[in-house]
C-alpha cells in the first residue's frame, strides 16, 4: 500500500469513528426505546473501527522497510586513489585536500556539542570528503543514497556533514576571497 493511500485509510477511518460517536450522541438525545439494536450495532462499529485505527496507528512503515546495502570501502579507498582519479571524486586535488582538512581539522563546528557524548563525530577528513563530492556531483549522483552507500553513513548524515564543512569553510571567506577591484584599486 503506497504512503497516500494508508494516509488515506487512516483518515477515512477517523471519519467513520466521528460519525458513529455523533450518531450514539444523537441516539442518547432521542432516547427511544426501538433504537437500541441499532446502539449495539453502532457501539460494535465503533469499537471495530477504533481497534482498526489504533493497529493503524502501530504500524510505522506502510510497506516494508529495507535497509540501504552500505559499504565503507569507498572511503578508506579513496585516499589511496591516485590524484587524478581522487580528483573526479571530490573535484581537489590531493595537496589541495589535505590543506583543507588541516585548516578545518580544529573547527568548533567538528567538536561534540556535549562533553560525554555518546557518539562522537565521524573524522573531519570524512565529512570534508562527502561535502567535496556532493558539491562535485550532479544527477543520480548527487543523490543521498549514493553517499549511504559509499561512505557507510545515515540518510539525515549527507546534509549535516555539508552543513558543518559549510560553516567552517565561511569563517576562512574574508581570508582567502577578496573582491578583485578592491584588491587593484588599493594595490
Amino acid at each position: 500500500m503506497s504512503p497516500s493511500d494508508f494516509q488515506k485509510l487512516r483518515n477515512a477511518t477517523t471519519d467513520v469513528i466521528f460519525q458513529l460517536v455523533k450518531a450514539r450522541e444523537v441516539r442518547e438525545i432521542s432516547s427511544a426505546d426501538d433504537v437500541e439494536d441499532d446502539q449495539d450495532t453502532t457501539n460494535d462499529l465503533l469499537r471495530h473501527h477504533v481497534t482498526l485505527r489504533n493497529a493503524l496507528d502501530s504500524v510505522r512503515y506502510s510497506v516494508p522497510h529495507v535497509n540501504v546495502a552500505r559499504s565503507s570501502a569507498h572511503h578508506r579507498t579513496l585516499y589511496e586513489l591516485g590524484d587524478e582519479v581522487f580528483r573526479t571524486f571530490t573535484r581537489v586535488n590531493k595537496a589541495t585536500f589535505y590543506i583543507l582538512l588541516d585548516l578545518l581539522r580544529d573547527d568548533v563546528v567538528f567538536r561534540s556539542r556535549n562533553r560525554g557524548a555518546r557518539k562522537p563525530q565521524r573524522d573531519v577528513a570524512i565529512q570534508l570528503a562527502v561535502t567535496l563530492e556532493r558539491y562535485g556531483a550532479y544527477g543520480n549522483g548527487n543523490s543521498v543514497a549514493q553517499f549511504v552507500r559509499n561512505y557507510n553513513i545515515g540518510a539525515g548524515t549527507v546534509p549535516t556533514y555539508v552543513r558543518r564543512v559549510q560553516k567552517a569553510l565561511l569563517r576562512y571567506y574574508t581570508s582567502f576571497v577578496a573582491l578583485t577591484s578592491y584588491v587593484v584599486s588599493c594595490g
